[in-house]
């Protein structure tokens, strides 16, 4: 295969959220964020989505000869069962994994954005975009509530049932929400990125699946033969008086974190080169718009002999959004939730052809299919937790998603 000659061409100062303002709605579109940089996609030169786990061996396959290009990768959480050899007990109907390569793409860092191309047309199309005004439409975000406070209290206290007998320390127990969106998918980002803080923001649209996450948690970022994780365990609604103080001296909170971060000390151990696992913060904080979390950073060099993708299925799925003992977690999750996860607290990230990567936890999300659309919140619980305390904490996480 004759091999594309790539050009470049630089749009100093601008914002990656200026040109996607201005994409048509219809398009189909991909935008990734972390706190270094942004990624955003239109057309993808090839894609794979896999079903089963056969389609999982087979997507080794899709990063090798696609290596020189941007992937664009979307992991489901119910990988988790095959990852694990749990059992899964429900139906599953979503793709596990998809994956889309590009050979052209726009890349945002510091002092402007980068487009990468052989097709003068993108370019041309890429410039005439930004001379056209944002695309303006009303939009609406509204949402009930599939699981009542009686029924959550029910499961809470089963979990801490299960804790007392030695079935796991930690379990995080989610329930979703049907939502109704008025508007296009892209619109109600574009929104609720105006009005919320959201370090590992991210949208994927295509076919008949939307994703619309303003995620607070970065799963892992490689970079130079390094990996680093960042697990969030710990949050207080801004708002709650002497929030921070309250917060940073909860010791339920700082137990919580102290144990999802031993754990993901653990998983990076199976990927790293011996003795090179370091836990760099123990524990820091991270204010947002509405909630104010805690999170630990661990790195560790990673074994020269594994791809990026082998790397996050050793990993997956993540211990903050499990539980621990993790396989155990899982295993205990369905019994609990009375739905399927899909790409809720999966992960949504990028490979670039330098083979850097940042992957997000897709919390705070928005999904919507050809079904319906969901939003699902949760959170740790452990012995020491309160269910009351438990679901205020997911009306809180859920309110970063209330369009005002």
């Amino acid at each position: 295969m004759q091999t594309k000659q790539i050009k470049t061409f630089s749009f100093p100062k601008l914002s990656l959220s200026t040109l996607f303002s201005r994409l048509p709605i219809k398009q189909k579109k991909y935008w990734i964020h972390n706190e270094e940089q942004s990624i955003l996609a239109l057309t993808a030169d090839s894609s794979w989505n896999a079903y089963t786990k056969q389609d999982i061996e087979e997507s080794h396959l899709f990063f090798k000869e696609n290596g020189n290009n941007l992937i664009l990768a979307l992991y489901s959480y119910d990988l988790a069962y095959s990852l694990l050899n749990v059992t899964c007990q429900r139906t599953q109907t979503d793709p596990l994994l998809c994956l889309r390569s590009f050979s052209q793409f726009l890349h945002e860092e510091k002092g402007g954005v980068t487009l990468y191309y052989h097709d003068p047309s993108l370019l041309q199309y890429v410039q005439e975009t930004l001379t056209k005004e944002p695309y303006q439409e009303e939009v609406e975000l509204t949402w009930e509530p599939t699981l009542s406070y009686d029924s959550y209290k029910t499961a809470f206290h089963n979990i801490q049932n299960d804790i007392t007998n030695g079935l796991f320390y930690q379990l995080n127990y989610t329930q979703q929400y049907k939502a109704k969106i008025k508007g296009s998918a892209s619109s109600v980002f574009l929104r609720l990125l105006k009005q919320n803080v959201a370090p590992y923001a991210s949208f994927w649209e295509d076919d008949d699946l939307a994703i619309v996450s303003l995620s607070p948690e970065s799963f892992l970022a490689v970079n130079q033969g390094y990996i680093r994780t960042k697990p969030i365990k710990g949050s207080i609604a801004r708002n709650t008086p002497q929030a921070f103080r309250r917060l940073w001296l909860n010791e339920k909170e700082q137990a919580e974190l102290y144990m999802i971060t031993d754990l993901m000390r653990n998983d990076l151990s199976i990927i790293a080169k011996t003795g090179t696992v370091k836990v760099l913060s123990q524990r820091k904080a991270q204010l947002l718009s509405k909630i104010i979390h805690t999170y630990s950073i661990i790195e560790c060099k990673h074994k020269e002999n594994l791809s990026i993708h082998e790397m996050i299925l050793a990993l997956l799925p993540a211990g903050s959004i499990s539980g621990c003992p993790k396989k155990q977690a899982v295993t205990s999750i369905q019994a609990y939730e009375n739905y399927n996860r899909s790409f809720y607290t999966g992960i949504m990230g990028y490979v670039l052809p330098s083979q850097k990567a940042h992957f997000n936890i897709l919390i705070r999300t928005l999904i919507q299919n050809k079904q319906e659309t969901t939003i699902s919140v949760g959170g740790g619980i452990t012995n020491m937790s309160k269910s009351k305390q438990e679901y205020q904490e997911c009306i809180d996480k859920l309110s970063s998603l209330k369009i005002v």
